[in-house]
């Protein structure tokens, strides 16, 4: 008896040995030194971030295949140009990180194996300076907010025009329907954007033609932006651009299965627009017939139609 206990013993001790041997072996590396320095290896991750004011720290933590942490704050990064901050993990294939810049921190970040550049919370596998290369995204991640231009903000109150049946709608002269325009939306996208929208959704900008067309939905020619959105300055590229500049997106809103009364450009071209000042497009007297246009055609004696059958006449 005292000979088996004996040999449990020496079992007992051997597999306690070599559980002891498998923790040990299996236990994971941590280093306090990441050696960022050195050039990229395989599987190595170098990240870029963007920051206006400051030098940002990373701090990083929970790496693979060895645990790379560093202590709060972080490290700091290196300066590149146009506001960019680097910083290289060798040899690494994931790692946890966060962004410290004037005692305020970043959300926490995760990278994989790469090259990769971070601005305005979002992450980019190119430098997002470099315009010749087109970012696909899902819409499904925007926050999108919907606005109807004319209604939104007045930028520049020189183009505000009343729709010449304002009067019948009861807008008075310190309302015209013809009221927000792109200089109001470049000036409100900080506003839109600290909602939290990454997207605007515009009515659609096409020239309109018709007595109450503020909302943009009856068209007359696809082929050109209402003069009644634009100012000097800002103009529909230049809304588009400053939303880009802000990272933000442009969703145009458009409408071909049908257009206004007054046909359209293309297909069927019923009247052009003539003014002097944006102010004469409040009167119906704008609208001037095309001689050998469809409508002129059809009724050689429209001018002398009462309004209510002018307008069956265009329908």
């Amino acid at each position: 008896m005292a000979q088996i206990k004996k040999v449990l013993a020496v079992i007992l001790a051997a597999c306690l040995l070599i559980s002891v041997g498998i923790v040990v072996a299996g236990a994971v590396e941590v280093s306090k030194d990441d050696s960022a320095a050195e050039p990229v290896g395989a599987g190595g991750i170098i990240v870029h971030y963007y920051c206006e004011s400051g030098t940002p720290t990373i701090y990083y933590w929970n790496s693979l295949p060895t645990n790379v942490e560093t202590t709060y704050p972080g490290k700091a990064m290196t300066k590149e140009t146009n506001n960019f901050y680097k910083y290289t993990f060798p040899n690494l294939t994931k790692v946890n990180m966060l962004f410290v810049v004037n005692g305020t921190q970043s959300v926490e970040l995760t990278r994989n194996t790469g090259e990769w550049w971070y601005k305005n919370n979002k992450w980019y596998d190119h430098d997002p300076a470099n315009i010749t290369q087109w970012d696909r995204s899902d819409l499904r991640e925007d926050s999108i907010y919907f606005v109807m231009t004319t209604r939104f903000y007045d930028g520049d109150p020189s183009n505000n025009v009343h729709c010449w049946d304002d009067s019948n709608a009861g807008n008075g002269d310190d309302d015209p329907a013809w009221r927000g325009d792109f200089k109001g939306l470049i000036d409100k996208l900080d506003y839109l954007k600290a909602l939290g929208f990454s997207a605007i959704w515009l009515t659609p900008v096409v020239q309109n033609g018709g007595g109450y067309d503020y909302h943009g939905y009856h068209s007359m020619d696809m082929s050109r932006v209402d003069e009644r959105y634009e100012s000097a300055g800002a103009t529909y590229q230049d809304l588009i651009d400053a939303a880009h500049e802000k990272d933000m997106k442009i969703i145009q809103d458009v409408v071909w299965n049908h257009t206004g009364n007054w046909g359209d450009a293309f297909f069927c071209p019923m009247a052009t627009k003539e003014y002097n000042t944006i102010q004469d497009l409040a009167s119906p007297d704008s609208m001037k017939l095309i001689p050998d246009g469809e409508l002129a055609k059809a009724y050689p004696n429209y001018a002398s139609l009462s309004g209510e059958a002018q307008f069956q006449a265009r329908l």
